[in-house]
């Protein structure tokens, strides 16, 4: 062989194996590629029921989070508050739940049972555990053992009141009792040529502002009934629906309107609370029963450009001022592939700095003791005199606790009162006919 030509065959030899050693390299590096890509790419889906308002607390916290924790993306899937029911079933129907979602209180424990949710107890520290008001477990913890529910907000229902109204009125406080409360209702319904609805004059066929406004959603009425030292069922689920004193204060909210003309004649209820917040928002209302989630929104409304025409006070008394404990808390679906990284993100965005954000922006009421001792310790701030007030009203619900019925009580008594409250039926025949509803309801439960 020619030295011209081994060298030749040296050269293919060479270019052969170069090309061997890449063919075995490259699907390595691949692999590895891939094995890098897959670490960065850990995807948690989040269930988000915040309002416009909370989210703009919400989008920073989990940009801060993204920033610290590159190998995880939240995917967040926003779903209106009142959907959120329909929403999760459809999805637990589909064994397609998201990885993490923002869930009512009164929901929690019935989708525990049905193991919808993972227990938290592996991953929650003691520091944390003991940090949450107590109380709040009551809603998130089954057998007295397994925790399915971190608690994201506490909230309740406290009297909000248009100041400049009561000051035209003549009126120099908020109602105390549920008397106050009725004769101010009246004082502060006026017709259009300005007499109010404890005078001879009024005109109920022309009024142009009413002194008070609810809507069907039994949520928001249930104040009345605690109020009463009512419920619409004990502890076992047993109708309380004709009790003495569920009735009378059921008899009280209607008369409100078919007696006393001081909330609005026609109520839509395809447009739901929202549409009494703004008519709270405008003016044409002057006192609703809501809670401090719509606080930020409400002074965006045209009679609250001054924020200091807000009021706000704890519901007034019949035997106690009580208000239904309301939240959301953070579950983790029990098929969540990455549940200590879904943890990870609950705690950060539920951590004692960002709880303290959400309550100085949003007037959230914190579920941790340390972020409450802190507000309350934190002085000459605007608003500490209507947290003053969420807090007094928060220790009232906690104290006395009162029982949320099961979803299906509050929704059957949503569409009864509908009825009701829109002359459809009368107030006897509608009493009746829940009652018989609540009892069959109580018989499910026993079988």
């Amino acid at each position: 062989m020619s030295r011209k030509n081994a060298l030749i065959l040296i050269v293919i030899v060479n270019i052969i194996a170069c090309f061997e050693l890449f063919s075995y390299a490259a699907p390595a590096a691949a692999a590895d590629k891939k094995s890098a890509g897959t670490a960065e790419e850990t995807v948690l889906s989040f269930m988000n029921t915040m309002n416009d308002e909370e989210n703009e607390t919400l989008f920073e916290l989990i940009k801060e989070y993204g920033a610290k924790n590159p190998d995880v993306k939240i995917q967040i899937e926003n779903v209106s508050f009142y959907d959120a029911k329909n929403y999760l079933e459809e999805k637990f129907r589909q064994k397609n739940l998201p990885d993490i979602m923002r869930v009512e209180i009164r929901l929690i424990l019935p989708y525990a049972r049905q193991k919808m949710f993972m227990a938290l107890d592996p991953y929650i520290a003691t520091a944390d555990y003991v940090d949450y008001f107590p109380y709040l477990y009551k809603f998130s913890v089954l057998n007295a053992k397994e925790l399915y529910g971190i608690p994201q907000v506490t909230d309740c229902l406290v009297l909000f009141y248009n100041k400049s109204h009561f000051k035209d009125a003549k009126i120099n406080d908020a109602p105390k009792t549920m008397e106050e409360f009725l004769s101010y209702s009246r004082k502060l319904t006026v017709d259009e040529d300005g007499n109010s609805a404890d005078t001879t004059l009024f005109n109920q066929y022309k009024i142009s502002r009413y002194g008070f406004s609810y809507h069907f959603e039994s949520y928001y009425l249930l104040p009345f009934i605690f109020s009463y030292g009512g419920n619409l069922c004990d502890e076992s689920g047993a109708p309380l629906i004709k009790s003495e004193k569920t009735k009378s204060a059921l008899k009280f909210i209607y008369d409100l309107k078919s007696k006393y003309n001081v909330v609005p004649s026609k109520i839509d209820p395809k447009f739901g609370h929202d549409f009494t917040l703004m008519e709270f928002m405008d003016g044409r209302v002057s006192m609703i029963i809501d809670g401090p989630w719509n606080i930020k929104k409400i002074m965006k409304g045209q009679a609250f450009k001054n924020p200091e025409n807000l009021g706000v006070a704890v519901i007034p008394r019949k035997h106690d001022s009580a208000s239904p404990v309301g939240g959301q808390y953070l579950c983790i679906s029990s098929a969540c592939r990455h549940p200590e990284k879904a943890y990870d993100f609950i705690n950060f965005i539920n951590s004692k700095d960002a709880q303290a954000r959400f309550a100085r922006d949003n007037y959230i009421i914190p579920t941790r003791k340390s972020v409450m001792d802190h507000l309350q310790a934190d002085p000459g701030k605007s608003a500490a005199s209507i947290r003053k007030v969420l807090f007094e009203q928060m220790k009232l619900a906690a104290l006395h606790a009162y029982n949320i019925p099961e979803p299906r009580y509050l929704d059957e008594l949503n569409k009864a009162l509908e009825k009701l409250l829109s002359g459809q039926k009368g107030f006897d025949e509608t009493l009746d006919e829940m009652a018989k509803k609540f009892e069959a309801f109580a018989s499910e439960s026993k079988r």
